[in-house]
């Protein structure tokens, strides 16, 4: 039906060997925990359509437009709209059923149900004008219309028994000749391109001439006894129209990757296998070409990664648990619209936030430091939060101590083994949270030192007094280091904060290199930090005092 809708899922050859390896070097997990306010609300419609059907829904900048069986067509502003109006009048009036509904540049499109046709409605406007140009002969006022799909200046068709018709400019043609199937449920297309698709009750058709001509069933596209599946929604995708999407009544979904011309099955694998359910509508992401929405009869699905995986959302909310329909706007990808057997929802989803530094267990040395053969272990799972399913990936860096800016990734997943190499660095997991919307979210944790053995490791940090003032010492204690032979080397620091965000900025103060200080009126104003070098012929380490306050 609408200009949005598409979905996934992986086939049982060899796409299936693909998720799995794909999901195992990614190292993806869903994070149910720290969901976030994964809440369906459900819409406000004018009084008696609460618990309409919905048939179909097109989000757009402008607005959100829902077809309903029964009460007509309704639309709400967009941005997560929960309040509803009726934009009935005589002709497609609040007691009639529309089958699709589709944006037309400033104007809606609505077919009617039964043997209603074509409509059409300015946004502004309150009359819906029938479309049956004299080059139609008046066909479409008795089309039972189940699709449309809108490409500037054309509009397709598909029809419950007629096949499929092309209009230019309103003016209306039959294009189905070689239709093997006049039963059209959904019809779809490369926007500026002359290829089209219909999904039939005989399997899916392709056109690469604007629908004058028509194969049938392209490769691929059969359930498990190699029979041609009936295809409730088609979808080619506008900023990639290699990528079509096919989903059946009985088969799940199916995917190609070449324009239409092979199709594999996409329903995911394993414990993420979106299962048997009715796919009754699907979307792509469109700020996502990756991630994709399935409407079924358990609710709302979603897949992050073309159909590899699936992940079911919440039903918290959601009128009924058949989903008929699903919307969201380019201009609004953080709100989805699901159309159910009782009535419309809005989702808001949650980016992905961080709820702490990631941490790291594992490491057996002095003062948190690591050992050759500690394994070091990260959950990443449990510092996302937001609307879930969120997937998680974790790698780990090597940094060098002399330039700690240089980092090596030595290892993709949650755990890694600390080896002889890492002696004398530093080393740290680095995660990173995605989920639904468009802004992924990376972290480090905090960086656990490898040192020599017997080289000297600080365990505590220095001290020096909280308060300070002209003209008076400052003492310090240089902390506790592990080691034989150590010796300090001192070097204090005066210290601002700068910016709007207050950040801590250090300078040496020249000639400061001994364990007490006395601040100078220079220093008036500024915090005191001292920097403490413990050292041995094995190696070293450094290590930062506490903060003074600001010198008095």
């Amino acid at each position: 039906m609408n200009s949005f809708w598409t979905a996934t899922t992986p086939n049982r050859s060899g796409i299936l060997a693909v998720a799995a390896a794909a999901m195992a070097c990614a190292s993806l997990g869903a994070a149910p925990a720290h969901a976030g306010n994964s809440t369906w609300t459900a819409w406000q419609a004018p009084a008696g359509m609460q618990e309409a059907k919905i048939n179909a829904i097109d989000a757009a900048a402008s607005d959100v437009a829902v077809a309903t069986d029964g009460y007509g067509v309704l639309t709400g502003a967009s941005g997560g709209a929960t309040t509803f109006k009726s934009r009935a009048d005589a002709d497609v009036s609040a007691t009639t059923s529309v089958n699709d509904v589709a944006h037309s540049g400033t104007s809606l499109l609505a077919a009617r149900g039964g043997k209603g046709g074509l409509w059409k409605l300015s946004q502004a406007g309150s009359d819906w004008l029938f479309q049956s140009p004299e080059a139609s002969k008046g066909e479409l006022g008795a089309a039972n219309i189940d699709s449309i799909w809108v490409d500037g200046t054309r509009t397709v068709v598909g029809i419950v028994g007629k096949g499929v018709r092309v209009g230019v400019n309103g003016v209306f043609k039959d294009y189905s000749a070689g239709l093997k199937s006049n039963t059209v449920f959904s019809v779809h297309g490369a926007p500026g391109a002359s290829v089209l698709f219909a999904g039939t009750d005989g399997g899916l058709a392709r056109s690469t001439d604007g629908g004058a001509t028509w194969s049938f069933s392209p490769q691929g596209v059969v359930d498990g006894n190699g029979t041609k599946v009936q295809i409730l929604k088609v979808y080619v995708e506008p900023t990639n129209p290699s990528r079509v999407w096919a989903a059946s009544s009985s088969d799940g979904i199916y995917r190609s990757g070449d324009g239409g011309l092979t199709f594999h099955r996409a329903n995911g694998y394993g414990d993420t296998e979106i299962g048997d359910y009715h796919v009754r509508s699907f979307m792509v992401h469109p700020a996502l070409p990756r991630a994709m929405f399935a409407g079924t009869e358990k609710g709302v699905w979603v897949s992050p990664n073309l159909g590899l995986a699936w992940y079911q959302l919440t039903k918290t909310g959601l009128p009924n648990d058949v989903v008929r329909a699903l919307g969201m706007s380019a201009a609004d990808p953080l709100h989805v619209y699901a159309g159910t057997n009782a009535g419309l929802a809005t989702l808001t989803l949650e980016p992905v936030a961080l709820i702490d530094t990631p941490k790291v267990t594992g490491p057996t040395g002095p003062g948190g430091t690591a050992q050759v053969g500690d394994v070091l272990t990260v959950n990443p799972k449990a510092h996302f939060k937001g609307t879930s399913p969120i997937l998680t990936v974790a790698s780990w860096k090597r940094c060098k101590k002399d330039k700690p800016e240089e980092c090596e990734t030595q290892k993709t997943g949650n755990t890694t083994t600390v080896t002889a190499a890492d002696t004398g660095h530093t080393l740290h997991a680095w995660v990173k949270g995605t989920n639904m919307t468009p802004e992924p979210l990376e972290a480090d944790s905090a960086r656990i030192k490898v040192p020599v053995p017997g080289a000297p490791v600080f365990f505590s940090k220095p001290t020096i007094p909280t308060y300070a003032t002209v003209g008076q010492a400052l003492f310090s204690l240089p902390g506790g280091v592990s080691g034989q032979g150590v010796s300090f080397a001192y070097q204090w620091q005066v210290c601002t904060k700068i910016g709007l965000l207050a950040q801590i900025s250090c300078f040496n103060i020249s000639g400061a290199t001994s364990s007490t200080y006395t601040p100078t009126t220079n220093a008036k104003g500024a915090m005191i930090r001292l920097k403490v070098t413990a050292s041995n012929n094995l190696g070293d380490d450094v290590a930062y005092s506490n903060y003074s306050k600001p010198v008095v």
